[in-house]
């Protein structure tokens, strides 16, 4: 094909819209690689120091679309040290300098400061989206340069991010210019919000179609938002806690009823279990429902709602629903696809609603399910081995026991069998998370039978190094590997390190690795950052230099193209 004119071969690179197919067609020669380097306009940096920002922006000088992630998986967890880096502003100003028709900028766990965000809203003349998600470091102050400056900002959407709020009142910033807006969520900022200034904004975007509230948003001014636009398909409610007998409650009725076109509702900060009646008219039609935020909704509650929701593909609720409640969840939605159920114990004392009868429900009921996030109290093996077979589709499997190490309590024996039955009977397996009483035995498993696994975290699990050695020696599509709390040590580690260059990570966190182990690797895999957390306490009798015999805490491997990170904190060791 490389007779083709550059034309024609640009317009079948067009069909291509996989990353890893883009990778994969300009290694083919030099002419596509040119040709796919300057038609490419979207990019994905899955570790912000694999490589560095200004050779992407030379590489992909035409690129519209950035996406780039920061910190590891584990942060979410808080293992990863605050300060331990992850900084979005060397990647804006390369941006800046090499590819000013960048019109989206999505960032996920990292330091994105108020003066990125200025120099992001000054540089970019037709940017059009931003995406921030568990990022930190910004407040109210950044939010308002981007409404200030971006005129034709389509979305602006901030999740689960860590923001400051110095009381600027940002969202007064939109110029009354600004018409484009068609998806923002604000959810996770948890200041005053003026409501004028955000009642006339819904008010002159007239293609606004997704819109997510945080908790300061009251049952009034969410009643005006709606009856300005009872065109939009996503809602994040704000606070519904007002009395059912009062006029506020009978308009807000009437103002869910004009909202046909509702998709996706989430939301629910505080509310009064009495006020949902209002959202039963608009149920029928919703394929999302997130209830993940609504502590104060209870189980029966949930239910009432739930069952109003036959359409539903994508549910998110707290284990307070209960067993009983997720029975009736597998007969009411029948098309569910994606569920989540999330401890509603904040504090992490061990206890759930929840346990294998209720999963046991949903998959005979639900047989479409594909994605599953699970905190429970406990598991059998007899459940994963009906779930396996009711519902074969799974892409990602994440089951959390609150209490780790807990075997089958019918049989008290490890979960082996359970979790052997999801990997051989789910061919399409890309995410699985372990958990409970394991031995080497379920990594045998996962390394004969989950051929397209790409994501595996691990803790609490395994006997001795064989288990790792099995997870890196089968997977032959792993890509991330997280591992905490497990006994997997040196011998592990250094079994097969050819294999760190097919993945994008390796993360281990108090196993049996020492630091022995970790120069030896980067010894072996030069092209590897191999980088040791180091977080001993000085009281601890350690020496300036520790000797190799030392466990590492914390180690995180990656690919990289530019070496040992210049702007690395002093408790982060690159060897």
């Amino acid at each position: 094909m490389t007779y083709f004119p550059e034309e024609v071969v640009e317009h079948i690179f067009d069909f291509l819209v996989s990353h890893r197919d883009r990778n994969a067609v300009s290694t083919v020669c030099k002419a596509w690689y040119q040709v796919e380097r300057l038609c490419r306009r979207s990019v994905f940096v899955g570790n912000c120091y694999a490589v560095l920002p200004e050779r992407v922006m030379t590489r992909f000088p035409g690129m519209k679309r950035l996406i780039v992630k920061g910190k590891p998986h584990f942060a979410d967890f808080n293992l990863v040290p605050h300060d331990w880096g992850g900084f979005a502003l060397p990647w804006i100003e390369a941006a800046a300098h090499g590819c000013p028709g960048l019109e989206e900028l999505r960032l996920k766990r990292m330091v994105v400061s108020d003066e990125s965000l200025e120099l992001l809203a000054r540089s970019f003349p037709d940017f059009k989206a931003l995406v921030l998600i568990s990022c930190e470091g910004f407040s109210t102050d950044g939010l308002a340069a981007i409404a200030t400056h971006c005129r034709s900002l389509r979305e602006l959407d901030l999740q689960e991010n860590e923001v400051e709020d110095y009381g600027r009142q940002w969202l007064s910033c939109f110029p009354d210019s600004c018409t484009s807006l068609v998806s923002l969520n604000f959810s996770c900022l948890k200041g005053e919000v003026n409501a004028g200034a955000l009642e006339r904004l819904v008010a002159r975007c007239p293609s606004l179609r997704g819109l997510k509230l945080n908790r300061a948003v009251s049952v009034e001014s969410l009643t005006r938002i709606l009856d300005r636009a009872p065109h939009l398909v996503e809602l994040g409610t704000g606070s519904l806690t007002v009395d059912h007998h009062t006029e506020a409650y009978r308009r807000m009725i009437n103002a869910f009823h004009k909202c046909k076109s509702l998709r996706n509702l989430s939301g629910f900060w505080d509310v009064d279990p009495r006020c949902l009646q209002s959202v039963y008219p608009i149920c029928p039609n919703l394929t999302v429902l997130n209830l993940s935020y609504a502590p104060s909704i209870q189980g029966a509650d949930q239910v009432k709602l739930i069952r109003h929701c036959f359409k539903l593909q994508k549910l998110w609720v707290l284990d307070c629903i209960g067993d009983k409640g997720l029975a009736v969840v597998a007969s009411t939605c029948k098309q569910l696809q994606e569920l989540r159920v999330f401890p509603s114990d904040i504090y992490g004392t061990g206890t759930a609603a929840v346990t294998e009868e209720g999963l046991v429900a949903i998959s005979s009921g639900c047989s479409k399910m594909n994605s599953l996030l699970y905190f429970c109290h406990q598991m059998t093996n007899a459940a994963l081995i009906t779930v396996a077979k009711n519902c074969p589709r799974f892409i990602r499997f994440r089951l959390c026991i609150l209490d780790p190490g807990k075997p089958d309590p019918i049989t008290n024996q490890p979960l082996d069998e359970g979790f052997g039955a999801i990997v051989q009977s789910c061919k399409d397996l890309r995410r699985l998370s372990l958990s409970g009483l394991l031995t080497d035995k379920v990594f045998l498993y996962i390394g004969e039978y989950a051929s397209r696994l790409e994501m595996l975290s691990i803790a609490f699990a395994g006997d001795s190094d064989k288990g790792m050695i099995y997870v890196l020696n089968g997977c032959k599509n792993l890509r991330k590997l997280e591992i905490r709390d497990s006994p997997f040590g040196d011998a592990a580690l250094l079994e097969n390190v050819g294999k760190y260059e097919t993945m994008r990570s390796l993360w281990m966190s108090s196993c049996d690795v020492t630091l022995g182990g970790c120069k030896a690797l980067a010894a072996k895999m030069p092209r590897l950052n191999v980088e040791v957390i180091n977080e001993w306490d000085e009281s601890d009798e350690m020496e300036e230099n520790p000797s190799d015999a030392h466990k590492v805490e914390k180690m995180y491997v990656y690919r990289t193209l530019t070496g040992p990170r210049n702007e690395a904190p002093d408790f982060v060791w690159t060897l």
